[in-house]
């Protein structure tokens, strides 16, 4: 299959991983690799207590980044609305926030269920894509085996299970699934998502649009 061509954004256990299996530089010199800020500081949190081949180096992880976003207050403050129920930890909470406020055709690598639960509810399930398919479409084998959760595999059995089913199914009802008035900040989150996110044919074949998901209308 087609390498995607666009952004591909990581979150910090993509980032990880990448590096306990020797494969950064692999995926970073295969694709346009981006993070946010917040990412690359979780990757700081604990070095000293990993072993050597979980120890990242920072200057060597942003040499080798696309880019490395700063994210805007408001772009975090659209996020506390859409993901209010959502427990996401603080570097995923940022590169989403960061991913919402593109307008390209960008896809996520990240397993945390967190994540996959929001990216699904909003519509970008097609935007999220296993470690394995970038680094098997980039035409790299990895001597250390991926541990699973950053598997193809793994990533379509979690979004197959009754649970992200649900949200998939319903992620086209705005009012059964996050209840929101035409008052309520909620709209005004969506909307402005909305205005940015265009239909965009991914690498792998489909659309990168929220299918569905905004053919909800303001009551």
């Amino acid at each position: 299959m087609a390498r995607h061509p666009g952004p591909v954004l990581v979150d910090t256990n993509a980032i990880l991983e990448s590096f306990r299996i020797g494969a950064w530089r692999a995926l970073s010199g295969g694709y346009t690799v981006e993070t946010v800020k917040d990412c690359v500081i979780e990757t700081q949190t604990g070095f000293q207590r990993r072993r050597t081949e979980q120890q990242i180096e920072v200057v060597e992880l942003r040499a080798l980044l696309a880019a490395v976003h700063e994210v805007a207050d408001q772009e975090l403050a659209q996020m506390a609305v859409l993901a209010s129920n959502i427990s996401l930890d603080t570097g995923e909470r940022s590169l989403w926030a960061h991913a919402l406020a593109r307008n390209d055709g960008w896809v996520l690598c990240g397993p945390d269920k967190a994540s996959l639960r929001f990216g699904v509810r909003l519509g970008y399930r097609d935007r999220l894509v296993a470690l394995e398919r970038l680094l098997d479409e980039a035409g790299y084998r990895p001597k250390e085996p991926l541990k699973p959760a950053y598997t193809t595999k793994w990533l379509e059995k979690t979004l197959g299970n009754s649970f992200f089913r649900k949200e998939w199914e319903e992620h086209d009802n705005i009012g059964r699934c996050l209840h929101p008035t035409p008052s309520s900040g909620l709209w005004s989150a969506l909307e402005a998502v909305h205005r940015r996110i265009p239909i965009v044919e991914n690498g792998f074949g489909g659309s990168l649009a929220p299918a569905g998901f905004w053919t909800a209308r303001r009551p």
